[in-house]
């Protein structure tokens, strides 16, 4: 059994051009009868792809719903837009609304785990006349808070500008450094498996340093 095989899973990969982006999303509907299924749409976070979600399109299949997991903007087969603009919570969410329209659903309902789950909150405000029901994964309502988060995570976690104050590994603070896409790139494996890491001896979380 190949595991990397959308139909190991109970799906097929699909790609179109929706919102001015091709985007790439696995669907379980393989017949007239599947794509009249209840939609269940999942979102997932980083660094992940449709595959994070294999296990439930199996599932959900077999429970007689009609699963899509899209790779989101900027993931796996997806589109990467370079600029920073391209990817705001409305034009994420547009995203999503457009894959449905071209998939001809007019509800769903809406999974949403880590950055997915965060769009995912956004997402059923913004359009509660689609999506029946949302489940969050990891991530709770939060609302608009009283300071930016990353103001909220640099108090936590330290200031990653300033490296001679040894802040604390954060991936999200990470990635607003201009190099980050590049130190990821250079050593991918060894930056997913700190992580990913449960924790060192003294079982707190380990704090890759990213050079």
């Amino acid at each position: 059994m190949a595991l990397d095989r959308p139909a190991t899973w109970g799906a097929a990969l699909h790609i179109a051009t929706v919102n001015g982006i091709t985007i790439r999303w696995a669907d379980t509907a393989v017949s007239a009868a599947d794509r009249s299924k209840p939609v269940v749409l999942m979102m997932h976070g980083w660094p992940e792809s449709w595959f994070s979600w294999r296990h439930q399109l199996k599932a959900l299949n077999a429970a007689g719903y009609r699963a899509v997991a899209p790779d989101m903007r900027g993931y796996g087969g997806t589109d990467a837009p370079s600029h920073f603009g391209n990817y705001s919570v409305y034009t994420l969410a547009a995203d999503m609304i457009a894959l449905l329209a071209h998939l001809g659903v007019r509800k769903a309902a809406l999974v949403g785990h880590d950055h997915g789950a965060m769009t995912g909150w956004q997402l059923s405000l913004l359009h509660p006349e689609i999506f029946v029901c949302y489940y969050a994964m990891s991530v709770p309502y939060h609302g608009r808070g009283k300071r930016p988060p990353l103001a909220t995570l640099r108090s936590l976690f330290g200031d990653e500008r300033k490296r001679e104050t040894d802040p604390s590994y954060f991936y999200m603070l990470h990635h607003n450094l201009p190099e980050a896409s590049d130190d990821y790139a250079r050593v991918t494996r060894e930056k997913l498996t700190l992580l990913d890491s449960e924790g060192d001896d003294d079982g707190e979380a380990a704090a890759p340093r990213c050079q």
